[in-house]
Order: structure tokens, then C-alpha cells, then sequence
């Protein structure tokens, strides 16, 4: 019987191994092995098991380059499908990906807030009709918006009525398939991961602040996360006191166009911009990431806040701990989740 430090790391190894054949297209098994750094005999072994359970598929290469005998390239069974669910107060969104990664279909629709009821009927609902469409779906990942409180394992809706809802109970039975559950920022970052190996933050600048950062192939869950809650002055000024969506409108009124900033608008987001930089830069000496994702409604805001952030985070930050901080417009917390369920499946 596999030891739980074992068990984890063959499902690493898996999944780096398809990650590898999604980036590279068809590998051989020398080639996974020499790329991932992984052993001939753990290559051998995972790939045996994936060619035995139709995750893989063989092929003889399309050219002959030498004598010997030619090694059969690896690639991914793209007929399998695996569907995310996102689950915001906006409404559902649902993304269909085969296992090579790619969107093969989107859907929306309405989330009923009304209950704890009605939301979870609008949810399995939703989820179902593109199951029924796509019969290859083998499993599902859901981003769910939120508060999760892990004693009660319930999540915090801000529904109509707000809501505690159990996944477990109120979801989960509806369903035959493979489930697995995150929290939407999470989902939204692991969309925009490349490699297992990748160290990336994504900071959602909205009427609340959010972050998650994916690093040593998980979520990271510690209290750098509530980045929001960083004391940034002597007056004990929180970076939410400072930066959000809320305190965006009170400085600067709620009719207020980025594209023709008053100066009292340019002077607050010049502050903003020096605090967040000061954030970040703290951050990154404490935690070493190759990127920052910036995103949520304030991207709208980015040119006014830019310059200060950027200035101020290269005096906070270590040069050697220095990671890119790119503002992302599109977030796809369906797409991520998606792309969860393709690498816990239990293969």
C-alpha cells in the first residue's frame, strides 16, 4: 500500500506528465523522461498505467530520422472532457476542456439567489444540461465565490438572503462524476499556470482585495494571502482601507471615468498605486514568485495607479526576489477550474 508522501507524488508526476505533452505536443518516453528530470523506470511505469486506462495514446512517428529501433510517440486522449462550473453572484459560467486542455465549448446562465435552495437547484441544474451534451465528460471542477469556513466546511454566499452552503450536502450528491471544489481566485490563477513547476500570485483588486498564489506544485494557504489586511502605515491603515472599489468611488465619486481622471482622482490612485507597490514588494521578499497577476474591477484604473505601484514596489522588493506584475483583464475562473479537475482526476 502506497504511503501518502508516495501517492502524492505519483499524482505530481502525472500530472507533470501531462502538462508536459499539453505544452509539447507527443513526446516519447525518453523525451518525458529527459524533460521532467524523471526517472526511465517512473516514466515507464506512470505511462504503462495511462496507456492501460485510455489517457494516453500511442503513435508511430510520422518521419524515420535513423536505424534501431523507433520509439512510439505519447500524446493525450483528447476525447476525454472535463467541465468547470463558476459560481459567482453574477451568474454560472461553465467551460468544457478536453485533457489536452483545450476550450471546446462555453455556456452562461442565471444563479438562482433566492435560497440556499434555489441556488443549489440552479447550479446542479446548469451543470447537468451540459453533462447531458457531453456525454465524455469525466469529471468537474467548480469555482465557488465566497467565504469557505473549514470547521463547517460550508461556504458564505452573498446571496439575496445570504446563505451558508454545504458543497458536500447540497451539491456533491447530485452527481456521479468526479468532483472537485476551489476557490474561485484559485481557479482563476490556475488557468493561467504553464508548468507544475511555476511560482504565480494573482491579486483581484475589487471591492474586497484577493489573492492566491500556487507555488511547490499547490495552493499556498498562509496569512500573506489576506493581502488586504496588510497594515501599510503608522496610522494602522489597511491596505483594503486604502485600495478597493468602495474606497475608489468615496474618493473619487461613483460616476467617475478613468479615461478623464480629475486631480483629486490622480492624487488618491497615486497613493493607492505607492501602497500596493509597497504591498507587492513585501510580498515577494517573503515568498520567491515568478509573477503577480493583477486583476478585478480597479484593472479599469490601471494607467492612473501604475507608475506609483511600479516605482515603489522596485524600492521595496529585493532584486533577486523581483517577480512580473502583469494587470489581466480577462479572468476565467470556469477555464481553471476545468483544468483542476483534468489534473486531480484519479488516474
Amino acid at each position: 500500500m502506497p504511503s501518502e508522501k508516495q501517492y502524492r507524488e505519483r499524482r505530481e508526476n502525472i500530472a507533470a506528465i501531462l502538462a508536459c505533452l499539453r505544452g509539447h505536443g507527443p513526446q516519447s518516453r525518453r523525451q518525458l523522461s529527459t524533460r521532467l528530470e524523471l526517472s526511465w523506470g517512473c516514466i515507464s511505469e506512470l505511462v504503462s498505467l495511462l496507456l492501460t486506462r485510455d489517457i494516453l495514446r500511442e503513435d508511430e512517428p510520422s518521419t524515420i530520422t535513423g536505424k534501431g529501433r523507433t520509439p512510439t510517440l505519447l500524446r493525450l486522449n483528447t476525447d476525454l472532457l472535463f467541465l468547470g462550473i463558476d459560481i459567482n453572484t453574477s451568474g454560472l459560467s461553465g467551460c468544457v476542456c478536453d485533457l489536452a486542455g483545450g476550450r471546446v465549448a462555453s455556456f452562461h446562465g442565471k444563479l438562482a439567489g433566492k435560497s440556499r435552495e434555489a441556488f443549489a437547484d440552479s447550479v446542479i441544474t446548469f451543470t447537468q444540461e451540459i453533462i447531458d451534451d457531453h456525454p465524455g465528460i469525466c469529471g468537474i471542477g467548480f469555482a465557488m465565490q465566497g467565504i469557505y469556513d473549514a470547521e463547517r466546511e460550508t461556504w458564505d454566499i452573498p446571496l439575496d438572503v445570504p446563505a451558508s452552503v454545504s458543497f458536500e450536502a447540497d451539491i456533491a450528491p447530485a452527481f456521479s462524476l468526479p468532483l472537485v471544489v476551489e476557490h474561485d481566485p484559485n481557479c482563476i490563477l490556475y488557468g493561467y499556470l504553464e508548468d507544475a513547476r511555476d511560482r504565480k500570485m494573482i491579486v483581484r483588486l475589487d471591492r474586497g482585495i484577493g489573492a492566491a498564489v500556487y507555488a511547490e506544485n499547490r495552493f499556498l494557504e498562509q496569512d500573506l494571502l489576506e493581502i488586504g489586511y496588510l497594515q501599510m502605515n503608522p496610522q494602522g491603515d489597511r491596505l483594503h482601507d486604502i485600495l478597493s472599489l468602495d474606497v475608489a468611488e468615496r474618493a473619487c465619486g461613483p460616476n467617475f471615468d478613468p479615461d478623464f481622471p480629475s486631480e483629486s482622482a490622480k492624487a488618491y490612485f497615486e497613493t493607492a498605486g505607492f501602497y500596493l507597490g509597497m504591498a507587492l514588494g513585501n510580498i515577494c521578499n517573503l515568498l520567491r514568485l515568478d509573477e503577480i497577476y493583477l486583476c478585478g474591477s480597479l484593472i479599469d484604473c490601471y494607467p492612473l495607479f501604475a507608475d506609483a505601484m511600479e516605482k515603489q514596489y522596485a524600492s521595496t522588493v529585493l532584486p533577486r526576489q523581483k517577480a512580473a506584475v502583469i494587470p489581466i483583464r480577462m479572468t476565467d475562473a470556469a477555464f481553471g477550474a476545468a483544468r483542476l479537475a483534468i489534473d486531480q482526476f484519479q488516474y
